[in-house]
């Protein structure tokens, strides 16, 4: 599931947990198996750490 996009030497999908409701967004560009990689959504957590890298122009953690 390695995307290889790095956040402080963390894996991008080592920083969020895994989207398993099915309502978490989409990572762009990230991929397994061809399938783009979801994210759970941060009404189910709490946010983290701004990680800089944007998705429609917010912060992946902010989602």
């Amino acid at each position: 599931m390695a995307t290889l996009i790095k956040h402080q030497g963390v894996l991008f999908e080592d920083l969020f947990d895994p989207d398993i409701i099915g309502d978490g967004p989409i990572a762009p560009g990230c991929f397994h198996n061809g399938q783009p990689l979801r994210f759970a959504h941060i009404q189910y957590g709490a946010k983290r750490a701004d990680v800089n890298f944007r998705i429609n122009g917010v912060d992946a953690s902010r989602l």
